[in-house]
This record gives C-alpha cells, structure tokens and sequence, in this order.
C-alpha cells in the first residue's frame, strides 16, 4: 500500500505541476507547438526519471543533488536561449538567469563535495531501498 502511496504522490506531482505550468505558460514562446514552459516541463521531469534509473540500480544517492543542479542549469540556458533573439533582448532575465546558474553550480558542487566526501547522504538511508519512495524523491526534485 505505502509504495501505491508513493507513487500516487509522484504522479500527483507531475499532474500538478503540468496543471501549473498550463497556467502560467498563457502567451508562452512556442517551440514545435508546445508552448516553452511545457518543453521545459518535459524536460525537467525526463530529467529526473532517466537519473533515477542507474541511482536506483545501483542503490546511490551522490548525484541527486548534482542531477538536480545540472536541471536547473539546463532549464534556466533553454529558457534564456529562447526568449533572447537578435529582436527581442532582454538584459533583466540574462542577469537573473546567470544568478541562478551560478547559484545552481555553487550548491550544486557543495552538496555533491559533501557526499562524495561523506560516502553517503543520510537523508536517503532508508528512502534508496525503496522503488516507490526513491522513485517519489527524485520525481519532486523535478
């Protein structure tokens, strides 16, 4: 039953979000049909899935804080890229959108040097033995 819990929660998440990210994306920049946020959306939880497999294979937590900064970096480029053409620049979004880069790989490298250094992270002890709750972690780290 906890591990239909756990992935109910998950899928929760991914519904919510997508119901969010429909909200917020009204007049969004279109790529392929899909409006930016929704391609960003995808991306993001894709992401996270795709890392959960070999963490959970081989039972690690080191590159979840890592996986999590490396999103953030990717989605924070992929937007910048996309609302900055030769017509339409915006300095206000590059300049916050390079603090959140460099804030990205500053935690990002301080929490993969602190878990390597460690040799674990004690908030997942007992979540990695769980597919259903490993699972959830990563999918809300999307």
């Amino acid at each position: 039953m906890k591990h239909l819990t756990n992935l109910a929660i998950a899928a929760g998440v991914f519904l919510f979000t997508k119901l969010y990210a429909d909200i917020i994306s009204f007049n969004s920049i279109e790529i392929s049909g899909l409006n930016l946020v929704g391609h960003l959306l995808v991306m993001i939880f894709v992401i996270q899935w795709i890392a959960y497999i070999p963490a959970f294979i081989f039972k690690t937590e080191k590159f979840y804080d890592l996986t999590g900064s490396l999103t953030y970096i990717a989605a924070i480029s992929i937007a910048i890229y996309s609302t900055n053409n030769s017509k339409n620049f915006d300095l206000g979004g590059l300049i916050i959108g390079a603090a959140i880069i460099i804030w990205a790989v500053r935690l990002g490298s301080f929490l993969f040097m602190r878990v390597h250094r460690d040799k674990k992270d004690g908030r997942f002890d007992s979540i990695k033995t769980s597919f259903s709750q490993f699972f959830m972690t990563w999918t809300l780290q999307g």
